[in-house]
């Protein structure tokens, strides 16, 4: 009779110690549920699924020429974020670019300005451009890029890209900042 119960707790740690192996296995495979975030850093590639995105850059404008020819103004400063991407698959568009500044105010890419809306790349096909924001002056400073690759809740899990910027308020143009164009690279160019 002094076995059955040993026997019975020796089964049920291996039942026990069993299902912690599996569940460890299971999260390092399956992505987690909800919004994660994935860290970027200016200068580097970072996988943010399904893109890669290389942010090269911000500056202030005071003003901006969009691709039409035509000059913007603005109450705030105008924010342009130079980058390029590709898909890691088959072609697309992220959906949502916004920048955040260090109060937490939300601003989202201006669609006043002709040109300055995501571009659709493809797999391992890269594009460059400047991504525009209008903001407030004194929002200026520390920004956070966020990328939000497939849109918010489009699902579970919902990836998106977060990078610190630095756009110096004593450093915004007063001259007319060019938007530049998407531009397709060659081969290993970002």
């Amino acid at each position: 009779m002094r076995l059955a119960p040993r026997l019975r707790m020796a089964v049920l740690t291996v039942v026990v110690v069993a299902a912690g192996v599996g569940v460890n296995q299971a999260n390092e495979r399956l992505p987690p549920y909800g919004e994660t975030s994935v860290a970027m850093e200016l200068g580097r590639d970072a996988v943010v699924p399904p893109f890669q995105i290389l942010v090269h850059g911000a500056r202030g404008a005071e003003h901006v020429q969009d691709i039409t020819g035509e000059p913007l103004t603005s109450s705030g400063v105008w924010v342009l974020v130079e980058l390029s991407y590709a898909t890691l698959d088959r072609s697309g568009t992220p959906q949502e670019f916004e920048l955040r500044d260090s109060s937490g105010r939300r601003f989202r890419s201006s669609e006043r300005v002709a040109g300055a809306n995501p571009w659709e790349a493809g797999a391992d096909i890269w594009l460059r451009g400047e991504i525009v924001f209008e903001v407030p002056r004194d929002a200026l400073g520390e920004l956070t890029l966020v990328v939000w690759p497939q849109g918010r809740d489009q699902g579970l899990p919902n990836r998106y890209g977060q990078l610190l910027l630095w756009v110096d308020p004593l450093a915004v143009e007063e001259e007319l900042a060019v938007l530049a164009q998407p531009v397709l690279l060659d081969a290993g160019e970002r």
